[in-house]
């Protein structure tokens, strides 16, 4: 199992100093970060990362309301990363369930742009969306209901998938999923 540093933990150093931040995460041992605000932070990445020994898997980047997420998929595969994962998607949202729907049709519409790259897409849930609100179930259950099976895979600690609204997990797919492994970070990211 790989362990990454979602380097949003880490803000305020790394804005103050990129280098310092990569090279003292790298002194620590770790081997692997997991970037925020991918476009804006690419550039120094590419290098620093490299610098470092640092690979990134996954990474958090604004995606649902992109207007050109072909770009920020394209930065991810320069950069390496196999999984961009939507940090969070407004509240309101979960709320109602034609909402929830129309989340789970953009997810799917940025799967496909993402596969075309090499990437997959991921999706970062708050306790919002675990909230039984919809006759018990929770905006996690309806969104499932919802997703493209066919890009979209739910994993817990069990390896069975699920959309259980009592533990936090992370719905990840592109046009072509697998069960295959990828990287886990420390926020119950597991597939």
């Amino acid at each position: 199992m790989q362990i990454s540093v979602q380097l949003y933990s880490v803000r305020d150093s790394f804005s103050a100093d990129p280098a310092g931040t990569l090279r003292r995460l790298a002194e620590i041992g770790f081997t692997a970060v997991e970037p925020y605000r991918l476009l804006e932070n690419a550039q120094i990445l590419r290098t620093l990362l490299a610098e470092n020994g640092l690979a990134a898997p996954s990474a958090h980047a604004s995606l649902m309301t992109q207007e050109d997420p072909a770009r920020v998929f394209a930065a991810a595969a320069d950069l390496g990363v196999r999984t961009v994962v939507e940090p969070r998607w407004d509240a309101e949202k979960w709320t109602d369930e034609r909402d929830i729907e129309r989340t789970a049709e953009r997810l799917g519409e940025l799967a496909s742009i993402a596969a075309e790259h090499g990437v997959r897409v991921g999706y970062h849930n708050h306790d919002v969306e675990a909230r039984p609100v919809f006759d018990g179930r929770c905006g996690l259950e309806v969104l499932a209901d919802h997703l493209d099976p066919g890009w979209c895979s739910s994993w817990t600690p069990s390896g069975r998938p699920s959309a259980a609204p009592t533990r936090p997990h992370c719905w990840t797919g592109s046009a072509s999923a697998s069960s295959s492994s990828t990287s886990r970070t420390a926020r119950c990211r597991v597939r």
